[in-house]
């Protein structure tokens, strides 16, 4: 019964994950000749529009917090209004890069789309505000997310400042079982399973950084994807035997379907 709710839940977040790029209930979408923008209109405002503007200053602004500076793309906690957002730009490294980015959609659009699958899904996730792809002559250039900022430790950091706390960890490990599970039902693969991008916010796992996140058709093929996410999560427990288990216990705990377990080596 399960199984057969989830498939139709998968079916429902592809149809979802078009929806939000185009003119619905829940977002509002402006093609400029220099811009795809598109709002959640829930949080849709005129500081929020202002700031769309010029989002490189919401960046340099005095008020903003530098959370992350790459090559590939850099984060910082902005205000707009009286808020305090998450602003990610993701960078052009080069001629090249940019050449390879310009008629594939972003990977602001694609953390975008996946944000709202996930809140679909009942999988927690930072609440998405906007998104702004920056264009000319129809290609694609530098593009922009903004998320709601939920403060938290990442996975790592809560285990290891929790030592004493055995009903905390055992209640988080078993959230983060169950997370990975929804995900496994669904199809969804995140790409990128660091224990920086699961945040423990009031004892719940959040997970961020989407752009990697894809959902499979084939069982088979998702099957050996998901036993990856779970490899690359798990290795950054290669040194804390205790948490390992923890997490290992809870994993067996919570997956009916114990095969790709075994298939990650957990």
């Amino acid at each position: 019964m399960q199984s057969s709710i989830a498939r139709h839940k998968a079916r429902e977040l592809q149809q979802y994950g078009a929806k939000v790029l185009r003119n619905c209930s829940d977002v509002r979408v402006e093609h400029r000749a220099r811009a795809f923008i598109a709002i959640n209109r829930s949080c849709d405002s005129a500081a929020l529009k202002i700031a769309l503007q010029a989002p490189d200053a919401m960046l340099d602004a005095g008020s903003s917090v530098r959370l992350k500076s790459g090559n590939t793309c850099t984060v910082a906690a902005v205000e707009v209004g009286k808020q305090t957002l998450v602003l990610k730009r993701y960078n052009i490294k080069n001629f090249w890069h940019g050449l390879g980015r310009a008629l594939r959609p972003s990977r602001a659009v694609q953390s975008w789309v996946n944000a709202y699958k996930l809140l679909l899904a009942d999988v927690a996730t930072p609440l998405p505000i906007a998104v702004l792809e920056q264009r000319r002559w129809g290609l694609r250039l530098r593009a922009f997310l903004l998320t709601a900022y939920t403060p938290g430790p990442d996975a790592v950091e809560f285990f290891a400042s929790n030592q004493e706390h055995a009903a905390l960890r055992q209640q988080v490990a078993l959230a983060i079982a169950q997370l990975f599970y929804r995900l496994y039902l669904l199809r969804l693969e995140h790409g990128d399973f660091k224990a920086s991008n699961l945040l423990i916010v009031d004892g719940q796992p959040l997970l961020i950084d989407l752009d990697s996140m894809r959902q499979h058709d084939s069982p088979q093929h998702f099957q050996a994807r998901h036993a990856r996410d779970l490899r690359r999560f798990m290795h950054n427990w290669s040194s804390d035997d205790a948490t390992r288990l923890l997490l290992s216990q809870a994993f067996y705990q919570i997956y009916p379907e114990q095969a790709v377990l075994r298939l990650a080596k957990i």
